[in-house]
């Protein structure tokens, strides 16, 4: 080396002489490194100092395994500028290899030079070499030992930082002698497991062991035995069936021994490999995480033998659910001669579908686990040497719809979902959510060709709002009479206002498809409640096929409706009249000569003509205001006709309630009224109703509140905020209806 040093000394004095003439004094120096901190990456931190007495140039020797942006020159404290030229030394094979650097100061002034340089290097490292044997359940002994590898410079009396943790570099990146099985496993874990601790990061620095006067020559490993500690040791054995993915396939059904050591050397444990033995046997490598003194380690060996874990899966389909159960079994072998303590995590089957319904799948176990924070279940239980122990469950889930889908479009404006649009009056499409907004008298029809040999199918559609839903067959090229599928705002009992009702609807198309040889459909969406102007988002629709043997998903909302809709609670019975008789005996004219504007014929009370205003037949006794009215009634023209219920009239005959069912062209409107003098009108409904078939009223009162029910279904929630429901007479006006029958009861206390 110092004839090196000397040749470049002659070659640079030989170099300036044939440029300048004069030769000018160049020095080359080689900084003595005193403390060196070691990372477990192979990388160390170098601090090196030389002295000087003179002026000039000088030139700094350094190994040529540096990292070039961390070198750091000083004098006396003070940073030096200084370039950097790396020496090249020629190979037979590859690009030429970087055999030293020579970092050059210019201009020094004359006097005493104290230069301190600091830098990092490759090829200077530690590791520490763990041994761990468990004689017994619980104890063990830790045999701990340092190994460091020089392949950088020589050291000669240096003080040496062994650090433990990750230092963040620039362009290289060596971690624990490169990605080896037992650290990748170890990952993994630590980022599903709370008890396995994460390897140190970037930044993580801990310092574990300070080595004074280390003597190593460059290309030497040196071996220091540290200690051999007797420890507690607590063994788990954990199968994991997502962290097996992502390791050596031919493992996945052995288990993973996770040994918890009770950190008792009276010193910090680095991060590193530990060889395992149990008793005289050698059982695998393994990787323990940083421990400080008094706390927990983790040793995670993989694939250990003594445990393995059989996964087994069938499925089968259930047609009548539409679903498919998936059945898992974990068959859970023993093979060594002491119980083992086991954790079984499993994540179940990814393939999931949500189309058809969007709950999760329904599971049922033959022992109940534990959650984790990832959803994955997880028992912990005890196996008997050479047993095994078998856990199932099974996942029932929905059918996957894509093998019955029939069509399907999304209300995004496409020229797909335009091919079904057969009608469209005033809607809106919004693209930021890709739906059809329909409100007021706005509306929007889809003419459905479906396949020919297609019997059995169920719409599927997702909507919100108010909305009303109805089907119509073709007839002549167009639409037949619509049927109402479901109203929303009746089905929901009061009038919806944002998205909470936004859902899929199933419905029957089976029964249509029965009454039609072209299979063609026309699908009406339209506001339920015009009156509010808040009218449906419907976002798609989906037909699908019912195979033979599978039950229709779809369902009767508006049956639903009926059934569902909360009864007003009826006290003591004040007053009936089913009509058998020819007079109108208990009743009053409104006004004089109305009672001869009605009359009572077959079961039942009519008007002769149309009776509006003053025109009302009242009863004539009063009835407290609080109350329930029932009535039967029926339209005897279903083109042309109106009913009218009479209630809270009071002693002033220009003030009272009154409620109006009456026909336009293109619905039927319910209205609730106040009347002073002239009619006022206080809230109104749509309707969707057979205009054939009989019907029953419900009205009641409830100190200020009004609700009024047709057939069970809730039309109206109003609160009268003024006061101005009264005691007094009931009655009837109307036009073109029959009513069968009305009864009065007191109001039931809740």
């Amino acid at each position: 080396m110092r004839k090196f040093f000397l040749v470049v000394v002659l070659l640079t004095a030989v170099g300036a002489l044939a440029a300048h003439g004069n030769p000018a004094e160049e020095v080359t120096l080689q900084p003595q490194p005193t403390e060196i901190t070691l990372y477990t990456q192979n990388i160390a931190e170098v601090t090196a100092v030389v002295s000087h007495f003179g002026e000039g140039d000088i030139t700094l020797w350094l190994p040529g395994t540096i990292l070039e942006d961390t070198v750091v020159v000083e004098d006396g404290g003070t940073p030096l500028p200084h370039t950097l030229r790396p020496l090249l030394e020629e190979t037979k094979n590859g690009p030429d290899k970087t055999k030293e650097y020579l970092a050059k100061i210019g201009g020094l002034p004359a006097g005493e030079h104290s230069f301190l340089v600091r830098y990092r290097t490759r090829g200077l490292g530690w590791n520490p070499n763990y041994s761990l044997t468990v004689g017994k359940p619980g104890e063990g002994v830790l045999r701990s030992a340092v190994s460091i590898t020089n392949k950088a410079l020589d050291l000669k009396g240096v003080t040496l930082k062994l650090v433990s943790g990750r230092v963040q570099t620039t362009g290289y990146e060596y971690e624990y002698e490169g990605y080896e099985y037992s650290v990748i496993l170890y990952r993994a874990m630590s980022q599903r497991s709370p008890h396995i601790p994460s390897p140190s990061l970037p930044g993580n620095i801990h310092e574990i062991q300070v080595l004074h006067d280390m003597t190593i020559p460059k290309d030497a490993t040196r071996q220091l035995p540290i200690q051999e500690t007797k420890l507690g040791v607590e063994e788990l054995l954990v199968w994991d069936a997502t962290v097996m993915e992502y390791t050596d396939p031919t493992t996945r059904e052995r288990a993973t021994a996770v040994y918890t050591l009770h950190n008792e050397t009276g010193r910090p444990l680095a991060e590193g490999k530990v060889k395992v033995h149990e008793e005289d046997t050698f059982v695998g490598e393994g990787f323990m995480g940083w421990t400080l003194q008094g706390d927990k380690g983790t040793l995670v060996l993989p694939g250990v033998k003594d445990l393995t874990v059989k996964r087994e899966e069938k499925t089968e389909e259930l047609p009548q659910t539409w679903e498919r159960r998936q059945t898992t079994s974990l068959k859970v072998t023993n093979h060594g001669n002491l119980p083992a303590r086991v954790k079984i995590v499993d994540q179940g089957s990814p393939n999931r579908y949500y189309r058809y319904r969007d709950d999760q799948p329904i599971y049922t176990f033959s022992e109940d686990p534990e959650v984790t924070t990832e959803g994955a279940y997880s028992w912990t239980f005890t196996v008997p040497a050479q047993q095994e122990h078998i856990i199932s469950y099974d996942q029932v889930r929905a059918l996957d719809p894509s093998k019955f889908l029939v069509l399907r479009f999304t209300c995004d404006d496409s020229a797909n979902e335009r091919r079904y649009l057969y009608e469209e009056r005033g809607s809106i499409h919004r693209a930021k959510y890709k739906d059809r907004y329909m409100h007021y008298d706005a509306y929007a029809i889809y003419r459905l060709d479906l396949p020919d040999n297609l019997s059995q199918a169920d719409m599927v559609v997702k909507v919100g709002g108010n909305f009303l839903i109805s089907v119509a067959l073709e007839e002549d090229g167009k639409p037949g009479d619509f049927e109402a599928l479901i109203h929303a705002d009746l089905y929901a009992g009061r009038q919806i206002t944002d998205y909470k009702n936004r859902t899929q609807y199933f419905f029957d198309l089976s029964p249509y498809l029965k009454h039609t040889k072209s299979n063609v459909l026309y699908v009406k969406f339209e506001d339920a409640t015009k009156h509010n102007r808040w009218g449906p988002w419907l976002d798609d629709v989906e037909i699908y096929r019912v195979p033979a043997g599978f039950p229709s998903r779809g369902r009767d909302y508006m049956k639903e409706a009926l059934v569902s809709r909360p009864r007003p609670g009826m006290g003591e019975m004040l007053f009936s009249d089913d009509f058998d008789r020819e007079d109108l005996k208990g009743w009053q004219p409104e006004r004089p000569g109305a009672k001869g504007l009605w009359y009572v014929s077959d079961g039942g009370l009519s008007p002769k003509t149309i009776i509006s205003n003053d025109g009302s037949l009242l009863t004539e006794r009063d009835f407290p205001r609080d109350l329930v009215i029932t009535s039967g009634w029926k339209a005897l023209d279903p083109a042309d006709y109106v009913v009218c219920v009479v209630f809270s009239h009071g002693d002033d005959p220009e003030n009272y309630y009154y409620l109006d069912l009456w026909v336009k062209p293109d619905a039927v409107f319910a209205a609730l009224w106040f009347w002073e003098g002239e009619g006022k009108t206080l809230t109104t409904t749509s309707l969707h109703i057979d205009h054939k078939a009989a019907h029953e009223l419900t009205l009641i009162v409830d100190e200020t509140r009004i609700r009024i029910w047709l057939d069970g279904l809730l039309l109206i929630d109003w609160h009268d905020k003024e006061g101005r429901l009264k005691k007094g007479p009931i009655g009837f006006r109307g036009h073109n209806v029959k009513m069968d029958w009305v009864k009065v009861h007191a109001l039931a206390s809740e």
